[in-house]
């Protein structure tokens, strides 16, 4: 029996008994209870995403190292996709299968729309560079996992970062996160989805970041309910993060003079418009965001509760702290130090 049935029972049995505000009281809490349960459902379901991917990839890497089978750092995150891919996706999915997708009517966005978003995102990234600023000037000698991927060969990058993670993420944490949870209102789906997109990446640096551009995708996804955009609008933010301005940036640096060096600076010159543009749209729109009703609406004094009030969310929170600090401290790499050198 859905939340929904349960409330209608609940407003008939009202009838009945002459006292509806105590069941509505009732019915109200129903509510709040098949929330809770809904978000600890996909916490699980996104821990299980990760973890089978982390132990997968760790235990195939082992096998190849114990053969004898050098694995460069591509290759190794290349066989964490295919694990995260082949077995984490389905096991995510089957956790969260109780949990119906919420059918949503769609809509367009024009070309000044989307750019309207995109510069809002770009204030998302630059707030999220800060932050990673700060944290690295907080913990200089902590370990940059994001870094180290920036070492990697430009085309894998391209491959992996700028056109199938933004995929995957995107498909996972607003198509999936979102439609289940949004019945019980837009904005905890929003803040769900977000939340739990920032704290898999297991990166400290990388946790406001993430945090903030998961917080406008998440807002695309429910004005429109089409992944196109979001799609896009991630694939920009990392391209820009991991090859466009590192790679602008160095190139600026090594002293050139030439046409390329006018096009970087008029690109730059494009973004930092977009920057102040994105900010002059959150001060004029921020009060008047538009959030729809849903028909399980969950009171606005109760969210705090239904996303951490549940046991799903409290171990997803511990398992990712830990995984997190592992990465800040290099402990998560221990057991490949040791099957290099075995």
């Amino acid at each position: 029996m859905t939340t929904s049935e349960r409330l209608q029972r609940a407003r008939r049995g009202a009838q009945y008994s002459g006292d509806p505000p105590s069941l509505d009281a009732v019915a109200r809490r129903m509510r709040i209870r098949a929330a809770q349960k809904s978000v600890g459902l996909v916490c699980l379901a996104i821990m299980a995403f990760s973890l089978t991917m982390d132990i997968a990839a760790t235990a195939i890497i082992a096998m190849l190292r114990f053969s004898g089978i050098a694995i460069p750092v591509w290759l190794s995150i290349s066989i964490g996709d295919a694990a995260e891919i082949l077995l984490g996706l389905p096991l995510a999915i089957w956790i969260m299968s109780p949990l119906k997708p919420m059918v949503a009517q769609r809509s367009t966005l024009h070309a000044k729309q989307f750019l309207g978003f995109f510069s809002v995102a770009m204030v998302a990234y630059v707030i999220g560079t800060f932050a990673s600023a700060a944290f690295s000037f907080i913990l200089p000698t902590a370990r940059n996992a994001e870094t180290e991927l920036m070492e990697q060969n430009p085309l894998f990058i391209l491959a992996g970062t700028v056109i199938l993670a933004p995929i995957i993420e995107e498909w996972v944490f607003r198509k999936q996160v979102i439609s289940r949870l949004e019945r019980f209102g837009q904005v905890p789906a929003i803040l769900t989805s977000s939340l739990l997109f920032a704290l898999m990446h297991q990166n400290l640096f990388q946790l406001v970041h993430a945090f903030v551009c998961g917080l406008v995708l998440g807002y695309v996804y429910v004005r429109t309910h089409r992944l196109i955009y979001t799609i896009a609008l991630h694939m920009t933010l990392n391209f820009f993060g991991s090859l466009g301005l590192p790679y602008a940036t160095s190139y600026l640096e090594s002293g050139s003079n030439s046409f390329v060096t006018y096009a970087i600076w008029t690109v730059f010159g494009l973004l930092a418009v977009a920057v102040i543009v994105g900010v002059v749209l959150i001060i004029r729109n921020a009060r008047s965001l538009h959030f729809d009703q849903m028909p399980e609406q969950i009171p606005p004094r109760t969210m705090g509760s239904v996303l951490f009030g549940n046991a799903g969310m409290i171990l997803f929170l511990i398992v990712t702290a830990l995984l997190t600090a592992a990465s800040l401290t290099g402990l998560g790499n221990i057991v490949q130090l040791l099957l290099s050198h075995g």
